[in-house]
């Protein structure tokens, strides 16, 4: 183990966010990578490596820590685990890894892509659903909702209404203007 001065540990312990034994204590330092990170003495040091061996001592070798929780700013010391290189590789699923919106993270809606990286299926399907909704214009759960009485400019829709696949709606005139205003911007040098 190293010999970790109380300076160092003090400033670990500074520049975490402490909770419950079974909360994860978040590094409000720098991270690195998504670990984070302290530099101290002109050394750079692992934050949740230093809340281990001041909990545990030194790690063996040929272990790595792995999070349980899955959150690599949390530097818990109950949190962490020494496994071998195998190990770890076998456990990319912790029962209590979750995503950022709090999904639990498991091989059914855990998609991997080609270059391998982890993004939680239920997260996508919800963003996907979200852009739908945003992009459908005058649609509600797929519903076409009625259009407004008139345009934003003025034109009464029964008269100049049009309808566009995207879902949205569209005044004809202000369509046939915009049309006509280039044609003159066009010829003009």
């Amino acid at each position: 183990m190293r010999d970790y001065s109380p300076t160092l540990a003090e400033r670990l312990w500074n520049r975490a966010t402490k909770g419950g034994d079974d909360e994860c204590w978040l590094w409000a330092g720098k991270p690195a990578n998504g670990y984070g990170e302290l530099r101290f003495g002109g050394q750079l040091y692992l934050a949740h490596r230093v809340s281990y061996e001041l909990a545990y001592g030194a790690i063996p070798d040929g272990l790595q820590l792995h999070h349980t929780c899955g959150v690599r700013l949390c530097v818990n010391p109950s949190h962490l685990i020494a496994l071998t290189v195998e190990a770890h590789a076998r456990r990319p699923f912790d029962e209590t890894a979750r995503c950022k919106q709090g999904h639990l993270r498991t091989p059914e809606n855990t998609y991997v892509s080609p270059s391998g990286v982890r993004s939680c299926r239920l997260c996508k399907v919800e963003s996907a659903k979200q852009s739908m909704r945003s992009r459908s214009g005058n649609r509600a759960n797929g519903i076409l909702m009625p259009p407004p009485a008139s345009c934003p400019h003025g034109h009464p829709y029964p008269q100049y209404l049009s309808y566009r696949p995207s879902g949205y709606y569209c005044c004809k005139e202000c369509t046939r203007l915009r049309a006509q205003r280039r044609k003159v911007a066009a010829k003009q040098p």
